[in-house]
């Protein structure tokens, strides 16, 4: 099973590591590896423009590109306060798992190209399903500065070609959580009309697939 490796930074002290978490019982794990290897199917990431069946994606980083652009990292690696930090500062590197099912390493991978200004890698158009995927990993790690530029291009993009959202449903509740996690006022308030027309119930705000919190549907 293939594993990706991308070096932004071949002197870079920080690897992220993206795959899916094992949580199979010990008891069915020996079972499975009497299994014949052939029959296990490899996560499938689509990255890039193709799709490629790989167990994991490693992407070499540097931790001054990280602290200096995600709150999240700076506070996870400055200093001693917590494991990660402790293990750079001891040893001058360290590994990072980012293993749940919302780390998408596809959206991770725009995301440090347009840390790393790496044109091949930040796309001119994303569609709204990866796009979504860039904002789940935005909000999570806090890239807010880094990526909204970009947000917003692609956004009004996707405006371009679709045009506003005329129905409520899954779709829209995307298109909401984009606008108001990249500040697009404007966007939410109409996307925000569309949904107050259009809903036959009113949106659960402890319903986390919808990922728009109570203060957000309260404007």
């Amino acid at each position: 099973m293939a594993t990706i490796s991308i070096d932004y930074d071949s002197k870079g002290d920080v690897e992220l590591i993206l795959g899916k978490k094992d949580n199979t019982p010990l008891n069915q794990a020996a079972q499975q590896d009497s299994e014949s290897s052939e029959q296990e199917e490899p996560v499938k990431y689509n990255v890039g423009p193709l799709g490629f069946k790989v167990k994991e994606v490693r992407l070499r980083v540097s931790s001054f590109k990280l602290i200096s652009f995600s709150p999240y990292f700076q506070t996870m690696l400055e200093g001693s306060r917590f494991r990660e930090g402790k293990e750079l500062e001891e040893h001058g590197f360290i590994e990072i798992e980012l293993l749940d099912p919302e780390d998408e390493p596809t959206a991770m991978i725009i995301i440090l190209g347009i840390l790393y200004e790496t044109d091949i890698q930040v796309l001119i158009e994303l569609d709204l399903p990866t796009l979504e995927k860039v904002a789940i990993l935005v909000d999570k790690y806090q890239w807010h500065a880094l990526v909204t530029p970009h947000a917003i291009s692609w956004f009004d993009k996707l405006l371009d070609s679709q045009g506003l959202p005329n129905v409520f449903d899954e779709t829209l509740l995307v298109w909401l959580f984009i606008a108001w996690l990249f500040g697009m006022k404007d966007h939410f308030k109409a996307l925000s009309r569309v949904a107050q027309q259009n809903a036959c119930n009113s949106i659960d705000p402890t319903d986390e697939g919808s990922r728009l919190s109570s203060r957000v549907l309260g404007k």
